[in-house]
């Protein structure tokens, strides 16, 4: 009985409290009480080792030694529900992907920051208290045998409670391409953003263009495309800034825009420097920034932020020489309002100041932070007391910031002059509508709509040619991303890349695609994360490859089916992310995760690939004889041998209809009887592939048609030969509906004659 009592005790309380606190932020608890009753459990463990193994002879020595760990404890398993709440996480499994590590400087009062935001001090102390009551209480009361059953029924407790909370296996049915996923590692490079030397890129192109002499990114943490006006009640964020300009007209809004990743640390990067989420760690840091393209032109650079850059790297990556002019949190020892960012407001102002008192022609980056949750709530711009939803609030202190910039661009003459681009560097999920019931998962795993539509306006100088302006115009109705942005700015800058680099994103003064196909990723080579999530996008359709629905691998970006068009089109995205080794990583991650298959599951069939030559990839399935096999390829087409490359010219081949030659030419062989196997790496897909194998006078000695391979990943051909011949062919074609990789060609001696 008094075991019971013990943990109905420990349990309701934090129970209680935790209703409390999760009513009174409205962050819904339904959702939740599975997370909070896996915390109580924990909880229950520690008493028990607390009440069972430590004997205590008087009150001093229980306060001196168990009250201590109790509260300590009590204060890890707070942190770890918030943990739990926000990102769907345990503290343990998230704490090694942490952007901030203890060793960087400021680490210290960044953690007390985030400590103070989001871990409510009331909530702590009711806890502490809560513990130590009961500790007392029952101090004298349990058995001596306490500690046995106790810790037996704790555990069981713990482990009952983390196993429902777990995300279980799905009842989706992977199609074959899905499948495909996982038999893919999906192991990622856990790097971080560091310093590069951008400006030492050489940059081309005649003299920057009248009409555009001042570049001006706002970048505003966490605003979504459907964030509203602090007063207004008809007109967006977004609508809302262009009316403060003065001139709303002049304003283009995208219909269709989209993130390049819902975390910051992906995001602004890729803002700057155009360079997609799925491309490598290399490239990010060879694309010069926005920064680095201005200093081309001869502009003075000013980058203006309320947030602290000692995370995620962010300290060595805006450590560059193209900024002339660098002000943060950091600067001055801001305090900290939100996060770990300052008043907004107060940054505004200083950088109102530094336009007045500069007479160059500027690039301006700004990067405001007040929409980011829990929201800025106090400014120094006075809020007013009408406005009481907290998001509302922010959006006013982002409005009053946009007010200044603009107001210090017309007193010095260069607003006409000026791009401007005021853009969300993601959207966010929780508290979008202020009810119990919104989806309050974290936007780190739950690629929603709201989340992957930006705030997204532009307004380009005056004076802009008519050609420019018009397909800016239609490009509004197109697919664009925020890696477009470092694009655009080139272009408007009259600048090119060097031949070595080139932009993931599009110059939105020049037509876009219209078979773009867009990326979303919340994990990279420069941001770790135990769960990713994926956004494949092309026109107006969107596959979500999160957790928004764990019964379905694809989704749309509300967690429904897919149907239709979209359900078609997901096929064939998915094929070609099968190119995009981050993108399909990250994909592979998500469908084991969410149908609880092992990374191990692909193991076993690595280990028994025997590769003898470069890889080499086949398909789209349009290509035809020995054309493009190898991004390096000559348009003539070639044909590959143990890593040497060979034009088809001379070999006295004729040319198959469709399908592409991988292998040959020129095997000397003894008489025998052989098996050749192409080996395929895991994720192929086999539509329609022949093998076969010819002589020096081109006759077939055997051919098969394969539509499937062998347990071993093998497409493969057996043939004898009677005699010794020199020109010994063994040709791998690709007809249809086949994507994937060859790695090598294994052929063995089966039997000598």
């Amino acid at each position: 009985m008094t075991l019971y009592l013990y943990v109905l005790l420990s349990s309701s309380l934090f129970c209680y409290q935790t209703r409390l606190w999760v009513v009174r932020e409205r962050l819904g608890v339904r959702k939740h009480l599975q997370q909070a009753a896996l915390v109580s459990a924990k909880l229950c463990v520690l008493y028990a080792i607390c009440f069972g193994l430590i004997r205590f002879d008087n009150n001093l020595v229980f306060i001196a030694t168990c009250i201590p760990v109790i509260v300590v404890w009590a204060l890890y398993m707070v942190v770890d529900f918030v943990a739990q709440l926000y990102f769907g996480l345990s503290l343990y499994r998230i704490f090694m992907h942490l952007p901030v590590k203890m060793s960087d400087k400021g680490s210290g009062a960044a953690a007390a920051a985030y400590f103070k935001q989001y871990v409510p001090t009331k909530f702590v102390l009711t806890l502490s208290c809560a513990a130590i009551f009961s500790a007392v209480v029952l101090k004298d009361a349990l058995p001596a045998d306490f500690v046995a059953v106790s810790s037996i029924c704790s555990a069981a407790i713990a482990m009952l409670v983390y196993s429902g909370s777990s995300l279980g296996r799905g009842s989706a049915e992977p199609t074959s391409i899905e499948t495909a996923y996982l038999k893919i590692e999906d192991e990622l490079a856990a790097e971080r953003l560091y310093g590069s030397d951008r400006a030492a890129i050489a940059v081309n192109g005649s003299q920057i263009a009248s009409s555009g002499k001042h570049i001006v990114l706002i970048i505003n943490e966490s605003a979504g495309a459907d964030v509203p006006a602090a007063l207004s009640p008809t007109h967006s964020l977004a609508r809302q800034i262009s009316e403060l300009s003065g001139n709303a007209s002049e304003w283009f809004h995208p219909n269709n825009a989209l993130t390049a990743s819902s975390c910051t640390d992906i995001s602004i990067p890729c803002i700057l420097t155009g360079c997609g989420p799925h491309e490598s760690m290399d490239q990010l840091h060879r694309l010069p920034m926005v920064f680095d393209l201005a200093k081309a032109r001869g502009l003075r650079t000013l980058m203006f932020t309320s947030s602290s850059l000692r995370w995620g790297g962010f300290e060595s990556f805006f450590n560059s020489q193209s900024i002339d002019t660098l002000y943060s949190a950091d600067t001055d020892g801001m305090e900290f309002v939100n996060d770990m960012c300052g008043d907004d407001y107060l940054v505004a102002k200083q950088l109102h100041t530094a336009i007045l008192e500069t007479d160059e022609p500027l690039c301006i980056v700004v990067y405001q932070n007040a929409l980011h949750i829990p929201f800025q709530n106090q400014s120094a711009c006075a809020i007013p007391d009408g406005i009481k939803d907290r998001r509302k609030r922010a959006s006013y202190v982002i409005e009053a910031s946009h007010g200044l910039i603009f107001d210090a661009l017309k007193k010095t003459g260069r607003y006409d002059d000026s791009l401007i681009v005021s853009v969300g560097d993601h959207g966010e999920t929780m508290g979008v509508d202020g009810s119990d019931e919104t989806s309050r998962f974290s936007r780190l795993t739950n690629l929603s709509e709201p989340v992957v539509r930006p705030l997204y306006a532009i307004k380009p100088p005056r004076g802009l040619p008519e050609r420019e302006l018009g397909v800016l115009r239609a490009n509004m109705d197109s697919l664009i991303s925020t890696i477009d942005i470092a694009p655009t700015v080139a272009g408007l800058l009259n600048l090119t890349l060097p031949e070595t680099l080139s932009y993931a994103g599009f110059n939105l003064f020049e037509p876009v695609p219209a078979d773009r196909v867009h990326y979303t990723l919340t994990v990279n080579e420069w941001r770790s994360w135990p769960r990713a999530a994926v956004m494949l996008a092309q026109g107006n359709n969107c596959i979500c490859i999160d957790y928004q629905n764990s019964d379905i691998l694809c989704t749309d970006t509300h967690g429904k089916p897919l149907h239709g068009e979209v359900l078609r089109l997901k096929e064939t995205l998915l094929k070609g992310s099968l190119s995009e080794p981050i993108v399909q990583k990250s994909i592979s991650r998500v469908f084991r995760d969410k149908l609880s298959v092992s990374s191990a599951f692909v193991s076993p069939i690595a280990k028994k690939l025997l590769v003898i030559s470069r890889e080499t990839e086949i398909g789209p399935f349009s290509r035809f004889y020995g054309h493009n096999v190898l991004a390096s390829d000559q348009p003539e087409g070639r044909l590959h041998y143990q890593g040497n490359d060979h034009t088809s010219e001379g070999f006295g081949l004729d040319p198959k209809s469709t399908g592409i030659v991988l292998h040959g030419p020129y095997i000397t062989l003894e008489p025998g009887r052989y098996r050749a196997a192409f080996v395929f790496k895991p994720g192929t897909l086999l539509g329609s592939i022949g093998v076969d194998v010819v002589d020096g006078d081109t006759q077939i000695l055997s051919v098969v048609k394969i539509s499937q391979l062998d347990d071993n990943l093998e497409a493969e051909v057996c043939f004898e030969l009677n005699s010794r011949q020199s020109r010994i062919e063994v040709r791998l074609f690709n007809f249809a509906d086949s994507f994937g990789f060859c790695t090598g060609l294994k052929l063995v001696m089966i039997k000598e004659i």
